[in-house]
């Protein structure tokens, strides 16, 4: 784990407003291992599972011996009530089978025997299935190619992750619930025709049958209107994202009324469908309890006719109505896995919805790391669009040498972040192909490609932390003396010093809480930290003043100082003053239908910067 030695006055223990270290939690060394797989995670987590809490064996076992006590405790009931009524002629008080009965009492309680260490495994069986798959709902979200994120609705995603718990109540239910409860079933059958006859096999049969019809039914209403539920639940969520992550435009404008009323409509209809589904479970619940009460009014008439009649003894009249309520629980947990179930699979639809959502970029079979020994870049006829129909960039071809600054220009629209994103293969190109030292960058591991890569866009982001956390971020086990040294090259550390806690100063979200500048050069300094193999930057000061600019340009001279090669993003108007050096390339995408190498030199501020 990362620890922080803070010995600088930027770095003073914090008093009120201390920011949380959130990367006390990151793996480091041996532990962080970019190329492990998501299955072979998954199955080292599940081994020690297995090993550390005994995995399913253990709840195996526990099942079996449950539903067998759940059979001995009414039974010796049963035994006890015929001895006491044989001790009325011998005076014989039956010790043995009442310590037993308190015995298997005690087993078969919920407080302190085998249910409640039931309940204690199934948490850690039910939590344990909720982290694989919250993980898993990550790691595949996160997956997902750049075209998904464009389009997404982050409050719905986030929602639909968050349901991982749904899939993970699904596979309780299932496992540990229906299926003990459909043996409980089986072994009712026989020991009530152990005690009375098949009549009363058949009647609890009917009970069975009966109760199932009931549920069945009933719960297809319920899913429509648990359907509802999630539908308006995800809308509502999506609403309380839109709203207060644009509090600013709501407040610009004075509409915090007007989206009042928005959210109200959105909740009320929300709470309409959540009322729905309420009443309808209220008559299920209902229509069951009249099946089970049915059943017990039909299986005691049973009884007393056997016992008037001489057929069997007292003792069995009580053991039976002790054991009616192991006969009925199983209908009442069966009923409400089945609802619990139909209700989870539609919480959790959206989140299968993502599941079957595939990523068109994906590692090619047998991929191996991309190896830089040079860092020459070759795009070779290469052709993309959004929409197919409509290319944003068309047969564009050049070769970038090692030690080259290679400008990007062209107007708004022409493709040059599109030419970037294909660089670091956010998308796969359509035609033609990338190349890094003659390896195509389809050929080689996604990660590594990304790896050798240090990134600038127009709008950095960063994390709701500190500054040092997101500083950080660009190398996790960097020092905090690297760090500041970042810092410095980036221009901001001196600003960094008089902010109220230093370097631990939290951002807010996105960076709010910083100009525009403030959030650049943090994004240079985060890549300076991770001193990669080639460096891009995209318009990084086209929206900034002329101060502000100049102060960048010198932050990412001193980025691009010894750096293989750099590529930028830029608007013609930013090109066209700027004196020219011999190292530079400026490469022009006209309206993204064609493209032009240029041998014009290019100097932004110094050899190699912007």
């Amino acid at each position: 784990m990362l620890s922080y030695q803070y010995n600088q006055d930027p770095s003073s223990p914090l008093g009120e407003g201390e920011v949380e270290d959130w990367t006390g939690d990151w793996p480091g060394g041996d532990d962080y291992d970019d190329d492990s797989s998501e299955d072979e995670c998954f199955g080292e987590r599940e081994r020690k599972y297995v090993k550390d809490d005994g995995g399913w064996y253990r709840h195996l076992k526990h099942t079996l011996a449950e539903r067998a006590f759940n059979v001995l405790y009414p039974r010796q009931l049963g035994v006890v009530i015929d001895k006491l009524y044989d001790g009325l002629t011998t005076g014989v008080v039956p010790w043995k089978e009442i310590l037993l009965w308190i015995l298997y009492a005690t087993l078969v309680s919920h407080s302190c025997g085998l249910p409640a260490l039931g309940e204690v495994l199934e948490s850690r069986l039910s939590n344990w299935s909720r982290l694989q798959l919250s993980v898993a709902a990550f790691d595949h979200v996160m997956s997902l190619p750049m075209g998904f994120h464009d389009s997404k609705d982050s409050g719905e995603v986030i929602k639909a992750v968050e349901q991982a718990g749904a899939l993970a109540s699904i596979l309780k239910t299932t496992l540990l619930e229906t299926l003990p409860f459909v043996l409980d079933m089986v072994i009712a059958c026989w020991y009530v025709t152990y005690l009375l006859d098949a009549y009363a096999a058949v009647i609890v049969i009917f009970v069975g049958v009966s109760f199932s019809f009931v549920t069945y039914y009933i719960t297809i209403i319920m899913m429509n209107a648990r359907r509802g539920v999630a539908t308006q639940g995800r809308a509502e969520s999506r609403k309380l994202y839109e709203m207060v992550s644009n509090w600013t435009t709501v407040a610009f404008f004075n509409r915090a009324k007007y989206e009042r009323f928005r959210l109200t409509q959105t909740v009320e209809r929300s709470v309409k469908a959540s009322q729905w589904d309420t009443d309808v479970s209220h008559i299920m619940f209902a229509c069951q309890e009249i099946c089970e009460i049915l059943g017990r009014l039909m299986i005691s008439i049973l009884a007393a006719f056997r016992i008037v009649r001489g057929y069997m003894p007292v003792g069995n009249f009580v053991a039976l109505e002790s054991y009616w309520d192991t006969i009925t629980t199983p209908l009442w947990m069966l009923g409400h896995s089945y609802q619990q179930i139909s209700s989870d699979l539609v919480d959790a639809e959206r989140l299968l919805q993502l599941f079957k959502t595939k990523s068109d970029v994906i590692d090619a079979p047998g991929a191996r790391p991309v190896q830089i020994p040079a860092g020459s870049v070759e795009f070779s006829d290469v052709s993309f669009g959004y929409d197919k129909s409509n290319p944003t960039i068309d047969a564009i071809s050049f070769v970038a040498q090692p030690g080259q600054t290679v400008a990007l220009v062209g107007e708004t629209g022409s493709g040059k972040s599109t030419i970037l994103k294909l660089l670091m293969r956010f998308y796969d190109v359509q035609k033609g192909c990338i190349k890094i030292d003659g390896q195509d960058i389809r050929d080689v591991t996604l990660d590594s490609v990304r790896e050798a890569f240090g990134f600038v866009p127009q709008a950095a982001s960063l994390f709701n932390t500190s500054i040092l956390d997101n500083v950080k971020y660009g190398r996790l086990d960097a020092t905090d003396q690297e760090v500041h040294n970042a810092c410095k090259a980036a221009s901001i550390h001196d600003k960094i010093l008089t902010f109220p806690h230093g370097y631990h100063t939290k951002v807010g979200e996105r960076g709010i809480r910083l100009s525009g500048g403030e959030l650049q050069r943090l994004a240079i300094a985060r890549v300076i930290l991770k001193n990669p193999r080639l460096v891009l930057l995209d318009e990084a000061t086209s929206a900034l003043d002329t101060e502000t600019e100049s102060k960048i340009q010198d932050a990412l001279r001193r980025l691009t100082l010894g750096i293989q090669e750099v590529f930028q993003g830029q608007r013609l108007t930013h090109i066209a003053s700027r004196p020219a050096t011999p190292s530079s390339v400026i490469v022009s995408a006209k309206g993204g239908r064609r493209s032009t190498e240029c041998t014009a030199s290019f100097h932004p501020a110094s050899p190699s910067g912007s």
